[in-house]
């Protein structure tokens, strides 16, 4: 299924932007023009609407492009490329809420799913690690680092707890670590320290995506920063968004 988000507001004969859907990201057509949107769902879309912040008096099937300068993938709009926005990720208004959807975008042949980095100080978490078990010791087998998210514990076990920890992080300025998070099947649970032992909350499960907010302002600043399972799962989470403020 193909649908266009025309331009508004006085770009002058400006290009349509198009936008396919498809039913699972292994659905993605081989070849496709660059610029070109496929969103991965299988409700019919409605209005689709590119914007920073959640658009009002949504229906059922509205599409929400979130837009924003820190998003992953850029977008031309427009003849001759008038605009460029930048795509965070996208949502669809299902049972009267909105729901986290892939999107991909078409870039120099390739499609490439839309998240957002993970940031602190405006730098790339290159510091972050997998973990495996209580003491909290880098293992990359269980941490899956994409150019836009994280997936912890990828590889997990019903036996085993596993997540990521973020190390020389400096805290001294900042009093709060926010996540985007998503939590399928089993609570996860924000630390600090050597262990996993450490807790400072506990996300609840079956959450699509949750913002999380964790008081830091107390943590002594040699400590590490990091996200997990306590409890045994076998599914995996993924890490969308995480920084400090």
């Amino acid at each position: 299924m193909a649908v266009q988000i025309f331009n508004a507001g006085g770009l002058g004969g400006g290009e349509a932007i198009r936008m396919i859907t498809v039913a699972s990201s292994s659905a993605l057509p081989g070849s496709a023009k660059d610029n070109l949107l496929a969103l991965v769902t299988t409700v019919t879309p409605g209005k689709i609407r590119l914007s920073h912040t959640s658009p009002d008096a949504q229906a059922a099937g509205d599409v929400w492009i979130m837009t924003s300068v820190s998003g992953s993938r850029a977008l031309q709009v427009g003849r001759k490329n008038l605009l460029t926005t930048y795509l965070v990720r996208a949502y669809q208004y299902v049972a009267s809420v909105w729901v986290l959807k892939d999107l991909y975008v078409r870039t120099g042949g390739a499609w490439l799913n839309t998240y957002t980095y993970l940031y602190s100080r405006g730098t790339e978490f290159v510091t972050a690690h997998g973990f495996n078990g209580a003491s909290l010791a880098e293992s990359a087998t269980y941490i899956s680092k994409q150019a836009t998210y994280m997936i912890g514990i990828p590889t997990a076990t019903a036996n085993n707890t596993k997540g990521i920890y973020w190390d020389a992080v400096d805290l001294s300025d900042f009093t709060t670590f926010r996540v985007v998070i998503s939590t399928p099947n089993a609570q996860a649970t924000v630390g600090f320290g050597n262990s996993v032992g450490n807790t400072l909350a506990t996300i609840s499960s079956g959450l699509d995506e949750v913002t999380f907010d964790v008081n830091i302002s107390t943590l002594n600043n040699s400590y590490k920063l990091w996200i997990g399972r306590t409890t045994a799962s076998a599914d995996a989470f993924r890490v969308y968004e995480a920084f400090l403020i």
